[in-house]
């Protein structure tokens, strides 16, 4: 789901979709019925402390986030490095993945590289092969240099919104083949 409304964060749309989820599961609502993205905590720590009090590991699904918009840059200052992270879908991936790792669900961060290159703040991803022939990213979206970013990418579509689309289909037509 993309959320597109003004003044929307996309990680507490999240947390509306995981109480609804719930709901569905239970037949209880983990934060009410009438639950708000705008009730929602706006810092990342208390986003997961809300959902981790909450909601039970029971019932949490696996959760496959995808984006296109990550970045980091380290600026040189005299002897010193800034870091700067930004991005439109850097929390709520990040949100994800420490979603996934509090419960052990499996969640998925991808990360698909629309920008072609073409974009200023956001470095086209680089793919080559590791020892067993598979393709990996060994280059961006981010700096080089950003070594502490606690954002880890799962899955890189370096190939844009195509590959992308490509490996949905796949992965759907596999998986009707194996429920016919």
């Amino acid at each position: 789901f993309q959320f597109m409304l003004r003044g929307a964060i996309k990680e507490a749309g999240i947390i509306a979709i995981l109480n609804r989820y719930y709901f569905q599961q239970t037949g209880r609502y983990p934060l009410g019925k009438s639950f708000s993205v705008r009730q929602a905590p706006k810092n990342h720590q208390e986003l997961l402390k809300l959902v981790t009090e909450n909601f039970d590991a029971q019932f949490m699904p696996t959760i496959v986030g995808v984006g296109d918009t990550v970045n980091s840059s380290v600026v040189e200052h005299g002897d010193r490095l800034e870091v700067r992270r930004g991005g439109s879908d850097r929390n709520f991936l990040h949100l994800i993945q420490d979603l996934g790792r509090t419960y052990k669900s499996g969640n998925v961060v991808a990360y698909i590289d629309s920008s072609g290159g073409e974009l200023s703040n956001r470095k086209p991803v680089r793919v080559g092969t590791d020892a067993a022939g598979y393709k990996i990213a060994i280059e961006g979206p981010g700096d080089p240099r950003d070594l502490d970013d606690p954002l880890k990418l799962d899955v890189v579509f370096a190939g844009g919104h195509e590959e992308y689309c490509r490996c949905i289909c796949e992965a759907a037509t596999r998986r009707a083949a194996r429920t016919s």
